[in-house]
């Protein structure tokens, strides 16, 4: 195998623990796929950072690693493929200690991860997951969260 050279690079920003969405964007063989995620759903009181987030999707290890394993159940092995990319937005919500605070912030995440998903697919993009339901949305938010992906993905604009 002939010696090659990758460039990894990450913001310092996406170290900071707290409520993120991101997607991350696999160039596959079989084309484009997209997965929908987000941090701070269930390891009470911390909430992860969006790049520990990326880094426990390409190990294979216990419910953590959804991005590794969807696309291999389709066949497709993650070291074939091109580029994977992150789009993270966030911290949407800051880590906190307190309990009632934190299920209020895992539960609006959580409906922002849904809607995105269900937008990123009716846009006509290949989403390999799915999100369950959350609290309720607030549009406000969801409009801000919605216009900072659209950058990145614009069919989010038609």
């Amino acid at each position: 195998m002939p010696l090659r050279t990758h460039i990894l690079s990450i913001p310092g920003a996406s170290v900071t623990r707290g409520f993120w969405l991101y997607i991350c964007r696999v160039e596959s063989p079989d084309g484009e796929l997209v997965y929908v995620g987000q941090t701070g759903d269930t390891n009470f009181p911390h909430s992860q950072s969006v790049f520990n987030r990326l880094a426990t999707h390409l190990v294979k290890s216990g419910n953590t690693s959804s991005l590794f394993e969807r696309p291999r159940a389709n066949g497709i092995e993650p070291r074939e493929c091109g580029d994977i990319r992150m789009v993270a937005v966030g911290p949407i919500f800051a880590e906190t200690s307190d309990r009632n605070e934190f299920d209020t912030r895992k539960d609006a995440i959580r409906e922002l991860e849904r809607r995105l998903c269900k937008d990123m697919t009716e846009a006509g993009y290949q989403v390999i997951n799915s999100a369950r339901r959350g609290g309720v949305l607030d549009d406000s938010l969801w409009q801000q969260v919605r216009a900072e992906f659209a950058v990145h993905f614009p069919k989010l604009n038609k």
